[in-house]
């Protein structure tokens, strides 16, 4: 399989989350995702990186330097 492209469960262990908890998520619109069959779901790195990007606070500082 491509690296760049995970089933689900390597998809939720890339997240840190459990199959059921990413199911979930990509049936409510959340994450990107392709269904093969109805039980073969694929992710693309990409897109789970770009979910990671849209749930990271980005600190910034009031002192410039």
């Amino acid at each position: 399989m491509n690296p760049e492209v995970f089933d689900l469960k390597g998809a939720a262990a890339y997240l840190g989350l459990r199959p059921v908890q990413l199911r979930t998520m990509a049936k409510a619109g959340r994450i990107s995702y392709s269904r093969i069959t109805r039980l073969h779901w694929r992710f693309t790195k990409r897109d789970l990186d770009a979910y990671i990007a849209r749930r990271t606070h980005q600190a910034t500082t009031v002192f410039k330097p």
